[in-house]
């Protein structure tokens, strides 16, 4: 399951993720992210996936690849979690290739923040 964060603003973006991902939660994100990143296809991204555990990307072989006709470049990527990442990022990947990512641990959630937005208006011109 997904849930864009209220945080999120312009072509920074914020996704709460937990339990199962399905189809469903792909092709929103990727709907999502297209949408974030406008006219110059770029977007910053934070995933926060607690630290409850990492969910199981169990639909993402069987997402469809009708998303976005062109890519979205993703700037920034901030993984938030205390878990595991691996059995996330092989659901990202179908997702993205950021340019930068950096992995923060669940107390360090502003922190995280602070570094997706920094420079994220200037980088948006």
């Amino acid at each position: 399951m997904t849930e864009i964060s209220n945080q999120s603003r312009g072509h920074v973006l914020g996704v709460h993720v937990s339990g199962p991902l399905t189809a469903d939660d792909y092709a929103r994100v990727r709907s999502v992210l297209s949408h974030a990143a406008g006219a110059s296809r770029t977007v910053r991204l934070l995933v926060h996936a607690p630290a409850a555990g990492h969910p199981e990307p169990v639909a993402a072989g069987g997402a469809s690849d009708s998303g976005p006709s062109h890519p979205v470049a993703v700037e920034r990527l901030a993984l938030v979690g205390d878990g595991e990442w691996h059995t996330l990022t092989a659901w990202l990947d179908r997702l993205f290739v950021p340019d930068e990512v950096r992995s923060f641990s669940e107390a360090l959630l502003d922190e995280a923040w602070a570094w997706v937005l920094d420079g994220a208006d200037a980088s948006h011109s």
